[in-house]
This record gives C-alpha cells, sequence and structure tokens, in this order.
C-alpha cells in the first residue's frame, strides 16, 4: 500500500499508551494506517506519496475544542472587534468611526467588551453610546456573551423602551437572547461567517469541535454542508433547549450524522456568567450583596427537560457555572436518573466554574462529564481578577479546580467558548493555574483538549489520539508543550490536518 501522506523526524506525543518510539507517520484515505520507527513503515513511501520531513518539530492529535459558539464567531469578525478595547472612550472612538461608514438606521454590533480590562471599571451605558450614535441603533454584547448594551435607539427599535426593567441600556440573559435573536443574519452572512471562522479553526490546530447552536445556525451549516459536502473541522452540534421539541418530533438523537456534522447534546441555560453577576450561587457576591445570581430556567421546567432527555437517549449539555446552578442541574439529572437507571448518554455540565468537592463527588458517580474552559483562568483567574472582585479570596480559590476533577476520576473536557478561540491559550492555563493546586500537567492538559474532547461526543473510536485505524486528524507545533510548561502560550500551530488533508500550514 502506498500512502497519501508520509511525516517524519518528529516528535510524535501519541496519547495512546499502546505505542512507544514513533517517528513517523503514514495516511491513506484520510486514515491513520501506520505510525512507528521510520525505517519500520518507510515501506508504505511511494512514488505519489506527499513526504513531509518535520525536522523534530512535535506532533499531537488534532485539537478537539468542546465548547465553542462558532459561527457566532465568524459574525464576530464582521463587526466590531471590543475585545482589546482598554476604555470606554476606546468603544466609542471604535463606534464614532463606524458611524461614518453607515447610513442612519443602520445597525452597529460589537463583540468582546471587558469592562474588568477598563481603565473606567464600570459597564458601557446607553448614555455612553448616545454620545456618538444617535442615528444608528447600538448593541454592544459582553465577552460572556451574557449581557450587553444598547443605545437609545437600540431599545426603541427592538421594543425594549417600554420595559421599566432595563436600566442605563443594560440587557442581560434573555432579553439579550431576544434581541440577538430579532437581529438575525442572512443566509449570505452566516456563509461569510462559517468560512471566517474555518480560516480561525485552521490556523489554532482545531480539528473537531463542539458548537452551540440554534435553528437558524443549523440551517447555516446544512446549507454549507450542501454545497460542498465537505468542512475543514468536524461539527459536533449542542443545540439550544428551543429546538428540543423539533428534534424529538423529527426522531432525530445524539450521535446522528457523519464524521464531518453530527447532532450532540441538547444545550441548556441554568445559570449567567460571573461576569454579569448572574452566575446562581448559594451566597451573595461580594461587589454587590444584593444578588446571589439568577437562574435563567425555572426549576420545574429544567426537571422535566432533563428528563425527557434522559428517557429519549439525548445527551444534555447544561450550563451551570455557580454552585447554586451547579446544585439544581445535579438534583435534576439525579431525579432523571431515578426514573432511568442509564448511564450511556455522557452528560455534560458546562462550564461548572464554581462546584463544591461534593458536587464533584456526585459527578463522578453519575457520570457526568466537566466541560471546562482554562481560558476563563487567563482572563479572570488572577489572585486580584474578576473572580477575586465579584466573589471574594475564599470563593476564588475554588474557581475552576481541575486537578480535583481528574484525581477524583472525573472526565475533563476542555474548550474556549471562544473567549478566545485557541487551545494553545487554555492549555497555557490549565497547566499553569493561579491557583497552584488546580493546575494539572501538560499531559493532562492535552488529553483534555483532544481525547476527552472525542469521549465527550461519543468519538474516542475515530479520533483523539495518533492511533493507526482513526482519522489522521493532527496538528504540529513549533514546540513541545511537554518541555517548557511556562511557555505553552507561545507555541505556534505550523501544519493542521484534517481527515488525511492539509488544510493549514506555516511550516518551512
Amino acid at each position: 500500500m502506498e500512502a497519501d501522506v508520509f511525516l517524519y523526524n518528529g516528535n510524535f506525543i501519541i496519547l495512546d499508551s499502546n505505542y512507544k518510539d514513533v517517528d513517523a507517520i503514514a495516511i491513506k484515505y484520510g486514515l491513520i494506517v501506520d505510525i512507528g520507527n521510520y525505517n519500520e513503515i518507510k515501506d508504505l513511501i511511494g512514488s505519489k506519496t506527499r513526504v513531509i520531513d518535520l525536522k523534530g518539530k512535535t506532533v499531537i492529535p488534532g485539537f478537539i475544542d468542546s465548547h465553542t459558539h462558532f459561527i457566532s464567531l465568524g459574525m464576530k469578525k464582521m463587526s466590531l472587534d471590543l475585545s482589546n478595547t482598554k476604555s470606554i472612550k476606546e468603544v466609542l472612538d471604535l463606534i464614532e468611526r463606524k458611524v461614518k461608514e453607515l447610513k442612519p438606521g443602520e445597525w452597529i454590533v460589537g463583540y468582546g467588551w471587558d469592562e474588568t480590562k477598563w481603565s473606567e471599571k464600570r459597564y458601557i451605558t446607553s448614555d455612553d453610546i448616545d454620545s456618538v450614535s444617535q442615528q444608528n441603533p447600538v448593541l454592544l454584547i459582553r465577552i460572556c456573551g451574557h449581557m450587553g448594551t444598547l443605545n437609545t435607539l437600540g431599545l426603541q427599535t427592538l421594543g425594549f423602551d417600554k420595559n421599566p426593567n432595563i436600566k442605563f441600556g443594560i440587557i442581560k440573559e434573555n432579553d439579550l437572547k431576544r434581541a440577538r435573536d430579532l437581529l438575525n443574519p442572512s443566509v449570505d452572512q452566516m456563509e461569510k461567517a462559517i468560512e471566517l471562522a474555518f480560516k480561525e479553526a485552521k490556523e489554532n490546530g482545531v480539528t473537531s469541535l463542539h458548537d452551540n447552536v440554534d435553528e437558524k445556525y443549523l440551517k447555516g451549516y446544512q446549507t454549507r454542508y450542501l454545497k460542498h459536502y465537505e468542512f475543514p473541522v468536524s461539527i459536533y452540534l449542542l443545540i439550544w433547549k428551543d429546538f428540543f421539541s423539533k428534534i424529538l418530533s423529527s426522531g432525530f438523537r445524539t450521535k446522528f450524522g457523519n464524521s464531518i456534522l453530527r447532532i450532540g447534546a441538547i444545550k441548556l441555560m441554568v445559570d449567567g456568567s460571573v461576569g454579569a453577576r448572574t452566575a446562581a450561587f448559594f451566597e451573595p457576591y461580594k461587589d454587590d450583596p444584593s444578588t446571589r445570581g439568577i437562574m435563567v430556567i425555572p426549576e420545574d421546567d429544567l426537571y422535566e427537560i432533563v428528563e425527557t432527555a434522559h428517557v429519549n437517549g439525548v445527551q444534555l449539555a447544561i450550563h451551570a457555572i455557580g454552585d447554586r446552578a451547579i446544585d439544581i442541574s445535579l438534583d435534576a439529572l439525579k431525579s432523571a436518573y431515578k426514573k432511568v437507571q442509564r448511564n450511556d448518554l455522557r452528560h455534560r455540565l458546562e462550564h461548572v466554574e464554581f462546584p463544591t468537592e461534593e458536587q464533584i463527588d456526585t459527578m463522578k458517580r453519575l457520570k457526568i462529564i466537566a466541560s471546562m474552559q482554562p481560558n476563563f483562568v487567563g482572563n479572570w483567574g488572577q489572585p486580584d481578577g474578576m473572580y477575586t472582585i465579584r466573589l471574594g479570596k475564599e470563593r476564588w480559590r475554588r474557581n475552576n479546580p481541575f486537578k480535583e476533577f481528574i484525581e477524583k476520576g472525573v472526565i475533563v473536557a476542555f474548550g474556549s467558548d471562544c473567549m478566545p478561540f485557541g487551545p494553545l491559550y487554555g492549555l497555557h492555563f490549565a497547566v499553569n493555574h493561579f491557583v497552584e493546586e488546580s493546575s494539572i500537567s501538560p499531559i493532562e492538559a492535552l488529553q483534555a483538549y483532544t481525547y476527552n474532547g472525542a469521549f465527550a461526543s461519543f468519538e474516542e473510536e475515530i479520533k483523539g489520539s495518533l492511533t493507526p485505524g482513526k482519522y489522521a486528524d493532527l496538528v504540529v507545533l513549533s514546540d513541545n508543550p511537554l518541555k517548557n510548561p511556562t511557555k505553552i502560550r507561545e507555541i505556534k500551530v505550523l501544519l493542521t490536518i484534517h481527515h488525511g488533508k492539509i488544510v493549514f500550514s506555516n511550516f518551512v
């Protein structure tokens, strides 16, 4: 047999203990057909084989980002990027420039602001935005995606101006969701967004991802797939609960699809975010004792949906950040398990940033996957960072306890939530957690961003390690993340291969 692609002279991190002393890999028909020592498998090189000398660079399985808002990532690239702003004034300058490019009445949408990075240390308000945009409606969405600010014209255009509970133009959770739904992207916009997001994935070595989608984004993927019948990255769909009844009545279930596009879990929102003070805790917020966060979904509805999904064989991906939200989510899952004893659905808690020890024990007992975002540690986990400001030092120490999850035997799958998109940033802060006892080893972090992501989507038999017979999804890195753990975020992606095809190359 003649290989299509043959890579050799590399440092391979296989993530499969059955294989040792590997420095070469052979790919055929999109699959890994053999790995081993170069001299042992060089006979697979033929006249048409593309042979790549890796020059000692490190090869790992393709990254699997287990929690994204992927099409939204592309949409953000078509909107105002506020992620690097250092003040409200910088935001207003960007809006003012955008106003000059648009006709009156055209929307301005911005993403990614984070008041903890601003000199003013406060939320942006409608009055702020009105000072530079009175003829264009504006919506600025916070980095967490759980709150945003509308200017006065934006409030009027979307019908929020009569709501007495909305102050300073700030909308949260369900109100923000309604605003985003009213600003539906066109099919053309979605197609452009998907291509922009694909580019980002390829450049970051992401070969598979789990995307949170609603009905319109599901149609966007379908449209793109039917045009080309291939993606440069595999998509596992986490479908918002609003579409659950249609999924159920249609007969579709978790795992339906192929290796490119597959139906996954039903996504439920139980609470909000720490940054928006909507994550639900047992104790009040330190910087606003009037609130303990909110429950986004009524408890009775949560129990009903969890039970229906569980009984009907549909995986659940439940967003729960604060300890109170985690507790209620686990209670709903325990109730469903009592109705039907089954452990084959690999239900997931998304984010699970502030769990108690008892909650981690419960997750282990129920075989619940912890779908976590280590980049949150880098964003907000510093001793004087947003977690500490919102919750105080004692609760700060409980943020994202990766090591405790792993030591207790809970499967941890890593994702980015696109904050920012890019596994190496997250890997760095999983290994270099600001709370030392929560740090994990580089190999544990890599496993969480590869094999465990495949396990979370029932695909560990076809991806997640560099094993013969699995899809040839792999990444070549500029340096070995196991050798210098304090420099992981400085590593570059040199080559990305998805299903045997080179989809990105910066390899010289």
